[in-house]
């Protein structure tokens, strides 16, 4: 097991972090107790061979514990991960995160990244998401972050009221002071709705599409996303966006690989 160099006191976006660790067989059972993911997959190896694998695997949480271990050296406090799990893990693969910062807030310490795990062959095995605050200076009244509260109250009644260019600054003034995970993921939808409102479509765009990056099971950010792309002039991506939406909520009666994959061309014909 390797371990990074010390991260800095503050960090910066686009930074990249990484880590390795050679899985065993030991791993595996250990993880499998702690776990209690006592699944065929990961004990019996017959079964899972018949099942089409290689042998036993490792549970997921085992390979997912590669981010948390860069966590626990920066005294990271998630309030939220998202996995997705790639591929199978066996004894013996040699696997290398990659820890990449989207944003950090000074005031706030709050943190935003993404990962993926590879093997030593390249592939990705896992890839996600996470979102939290690092240890560090933070100021007492925005850690975990609840000082904007009053401002994002002040930034919803002048939104009820229909008057966006009034919440605007408000949600500005909320964000920066700092909010929980359910009040920031509202405000940030509500500050990207009113610049849409006011004719700010890209600022809009900007705003949302970070909102989607941050909280990404909120289908709602991104359906508001859509509008502000379609208000931008970018109805292939609106179109994109919005099909995401329905493909997450919507039974469509085994037509969502079909859909899955026009909704992929309409990004690829934009890009050529």
């Amino acid at each position: 097991m390797s371990t990074p160099e010390p991260p800095p006191a503050d960090f910066q976006a686009g930074q990249v972090f990484r880590l390795e660790r050679t899985i065993t067989d030991e791993m595996i059972r250990s993880a499998v107790e702690l776990t209690g993911d006592r699944g065929r997959w990961h004990v019996d190896p017959d079964f899972a061979r018949a099942s089409g694998f290689q042998g036993c695997f490792a549970p997921g949480l085992l390979t997912a514990s590669l981010p948390a271990e860069f966590g626990g050296q920066i005294d990271y406090l998630a309030t939220r991960m998202v996995f997705e799990f790639a591929a199978p893990v066996y004894a013996g693969d040699r696997l290398v995160a990659e820890i990449r910062v989207k944003t950090f807030e000074p005031a706030s310490r709050r943190l935003t990244a993404s990962f993926a795990v590879r093997s030593s062959t390249g592939q990705v095995v896992l890839r996600g998401q996470t979102a939290g605050f690092a240890s560090g200076p933070a100021r007492k009244e925005t850690a975990p972050g609840r000082a904007g509260t009053d401002a994002y109250r002040k930034a919803c009644a002048h939104d009820r009221a229909g008057e966006e260019a009034e919440a605007i600054p408000w949600y500005e003034e909320a964000l920066e002071l700092g909010l929980g995970a359910r009040d920031r993921a509202g405000a940030m939808l509500g500050l990207g709705s009113s610049l849409r409102n006011v004719g700010r479509h890209e600022d809009s765009v900007r705003v949302l599409r970070a909102a989607v990056d941050e909280f990404p099971d909120q289908p709602a950010l991104r359906a508001f996303l859509a509008l502000s792309l379609e208000s931008a002039g970018r109805p292939k991506e609106a179109l994109h966006a919005a099909l995401g939406v329905v493909l997450e909520l919507t039974e469509l009666d085994g037509y969502a690989p079909a859909l899955e994959g026009y909704r992929h061309a309409l990004l690829t014909e934009s890009a050529g």
